[in-house]
Protein backbone atom coordinates (compact mmCIF):
# COMPACT_ATOMS: atom_id res chain seq x y z
CA UNK A 1 0.00 0.00 0.00
CA UNK A 2 2.76 2.43 0.60
CA UNK A 3 4.70 1.79 -2.29
CA UNK A 4 1.46 2.34 -4.40
CA UNK A 5 0.81 5.48 -2.30
CA UNK A 6 4.63 6.44 -2.71
CA UNK A 7 4.63 5.64 -6.37
CA UNK A 8 1.76 7.13 -7.56
CA UNK A 9 2.90 10.73 -5.06
CA UNK A 10 6.13 10.79 -7.18
CA UNK A 11 4.37 10.23 -10.68
CA UNK A 12 2.07 12.82 -9.81
CA UNK A 13 4.49 15.25 -8.53
CA UNK A 14 6.11 14.60 -11.70
CA UNK A 15 3.12 15.01 -13.88
CA UNK A 16 2.29 18.56 -11.98
CA UNK A 17 5.70 19.46 -12.35
CA UNK A 18 6.33 18.90 -15.99
CA UNK A 19 2.56 20.59 -16.74
CA UNK A 20 2.32 23.77 -14.13
CA UNK A 21 6.11 24.59 -14.39
CA UNK A 22 5.96 25.15 -10.74
CA UNK A 23 9.62 23.54 -9.45
CA UNK A 24 8.81 24.20 -5.69
CA UNK A 25 5.89 21.67 -5.90
CA UNK A 26 8.45 19.07 -6.32
CA UNK A 27 9.75 19.72 -2.73
CA UNK A 28 6.05 20.28 -0.95
CA UNK A 29 5.07 16.63 -2.62
CA UNK A 30 8.60 14.83 -1.86
CA UNK A 31 7.76 15.76 1.58
CA UNK A 32 4.46 14.92 1.89
CA UNK A 33 5.42 11.34 0.51
CA UNK A 34 8.35 11.39 3.23
CA UNK A 35 5.51 11.92 5.86
CA UNK A 36 3.21 9.12 4.72
CA UNK A 37 5.94 6.39 4.82
CA UNK A 38 6.95 7.49 8.35
CA UNK A 39 3.11 8.11 9.38
CA UNK A 40 2.68 4.31 7.95
CA UNK A 41 6.10 2.83 9.39
CA UNK A 42 5.02 4.06 12.86
CA UNK A 43 1.50 2.37 12.58
CA UNK A 44 3.57 -0.85 11.59
CA UNK A 45 5.78 -0.79 14.61
CA UNK A 46 2.81 0.27 17.07
CA UNK A 47 1.00 -2.79 15.09
CA UNK A 48 4.22 -5.06 15.64
CA UNK A 49 5.17 -4.39 19.23
CA UNK A 50 1.40 -4.47 20.97
CA UNK A 51 1.08 -8.19 19.33
CA UNK A 52 4.06 -8.94 22.30
CA UNK A 53 2.68 -6.77 24.79
CA UNK A 54 -0.25 -8.55 26.85
CA UNK A 55 -2.98 -5.84 27.22
CA UNK A 56 -6.43 -5.77 28.74
CA UNK A 57 -9.49 -6.36 26.80
CA UNK A 58 -11.05 -2.67 26.02
CA UNK A 59 -14.34 -1.86 28.05
CA UNK A 60 -16.69 -2.72 25.31
CA UNK A 61 -14.90 -6.39 25.21
CA UNK A 62 -15.72 -6.44 29.29
CA UNK A 63 -19.03 -4.75 28.99
CA UNK A 64 -19.95 -7.94 26.68
CA UNK A 65 -18.40 -10.23 29.41
CA UNK A 66 -20.15 -8.50 32.26
CA UNK A 67 -23.13 -8.50 30.06
CA UNK A 68 -23.07 -12.36 29.63
CA UNK A 69 -22.22 -13.05 33.23
CA UNK A 70 -25.55 -10.99 34.61
CA UNK A 71 -27.79 -13.25 33.13
CA UNK A 72 -26.87 -15.77 35.42
CA UNK A 73 -27.56 -13.60 38.47
CA UNK A 74 -31.24 -14.47 38.17
CA UNK A 75 -30.21 -18.08 39.46
CA UNK A 76 -27.99 -16.67 42.15
CA UNK A 77 -24.49 -16.90 40.65
CA UNK A 78 -22.87 -13.73 41.12
CA UNK A 79 -18.70 -13.33 40.43
CA UNK A 80 -15.75 -10.83 41.21
CA UNK A 81 -12.10 -10.99 40.39
CA UNK A 82 -12.96 -10.59 36.78
CA UNK A 83 -9.11 -10.23 34.99
CA UNK A 84 -8.98 -10.13 30.97
CA UNK A 85 -5.35 -9.79 29.14
CA UNK A 86 -4.94 -10.17 25.29
CA UNK A 87 -1.70 -11.58 24.06
CA UNK A 88 -1.30 -11.37 20.50
CA UNK A 89 -4.29 -13.20 19.29
CA UNK A 90 -5.61 -14.92 22.27
CA UNK A 91 -7.94 -13.58 24.97
CA UNK A 92 -6.99 -15.04 28.56
CA UNK A 93 -10.47 -14.10 30.99
CA UNK A 94 -10.44 -15.51 34.64
CA UNK A 95 -12.66 -14.62 37.07
CA UNK A 96 -13.99 -16.00 40.86
CA UNK A 97 -17.29 -17.36 40.53
CA UNK A 98 -19.83 -17.34 43.60
CA UNK A 99 -22.69 -20.14 43.34
CA UNK A 100 -25.33 -20.71 46.30
CA UNK A 101 -23.42 -22.75 49.04
CA UNK A 102 -26.05 -25.80 48.63
CA UNK A 103 -25.56 -26.45 44.83
CA UNK A 104 -23.62 -29.61 44.63
CA UNK A 105 -20.21 -29.73 42.49
CA UNK A 106 -21.83 -31.23 39.21
CA UNK A 107 -24.26 -28.14 39.62
CA UNK A 108 -21.77 -25.17 39.79
CA UNK A 109 -19.64 -26.81 37.38
CA UNK A 110 -22.59 -26.94 34.80
CA UNK A 111 -23.14 -23.50 35.31
CA UNK A 112 -19.94 -22.70 34.78
CA UNK A 113 -19.11 -24.70 31.49
CA UNK A 114 -22.27 -22.68 30.07
CA UNK A 115 -20.74 -19.66 31.35
CA UNK A 116 -17.61 -20.44 29.74
CA UNK A 117 -19.22 -21.71 26.44
CA UNK A 118 -21.39 -18.34 26.59
CA UNK A 119 -18.22 -16.49 26.86
CA UNK A 120 -16.06 -18.55 24.09
CA UNK A 121 -19.10 -18.19 21.54
CA UNK A 122 -18.72 -14.20 21.91
CA UNK A 123 -14.87 -14.09 21.71
CA UNK A 124 -13.42 -17.34 20.05
CA UNK A 125 -10.09 -17.01 20.68
CA UNK A 126 -10.19 -17.33 24.54
CA UNK A 127 -9.34 -18.86 27.41
CA UNK A 128 -11.67 -18.42 29.97
CA UNK A 129 -10.93 -19.90 33.93
CA UNK A 130 -13.32 -20.02 36.68
CA UNK A 131 -12.53 -20.30 39.98
CA UNK A 132 -15.61 -21.64 41.71
CA UNK A 133 -16.68 -20.37 45.26
CA UNK A 134 -19.55 -20.67 47.23
CA UNK A 135 -21.87 -17.52 48.36
CA UNK A 136 -22.19 -18.35 52.02
CA UNK A 137 -18.56 -18.27 52.82
CA UNK A 138 -16.97 -15.30 54.58
CA UNK A 139 -13.34 -16.43 52.76
CA UNK A 140 -14.65 -15.94 49.31
CA UNK A 141 -15.09 -12.27 49.40
CA UNK A 142 -11.19 -12.22 50.96
CA UNK A 143 -10.24 -10.99 47.43
CA UNK A 144 -13.01 -8.82 46.92
CA UNK A 145 -10.41 -5.50 46.87
CA UNK A 146 -8.68 -6.65 44.15
CA UNK A 147 -11.73 -5.72 41.76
Amino acid sequence: MTDVWTTGGVLAGLLLLELTGLYWLDSVIAIAVAVNIVYIGIKLIIKSVSGFMDTALTEEELGLIKSILEKYKKSGVNYHALYTRKSSAMNFITMHLLMPGAWTISEGHEVAKQIEKDINFSFPKSNTFIHLEPLNDPEAFDDILMD
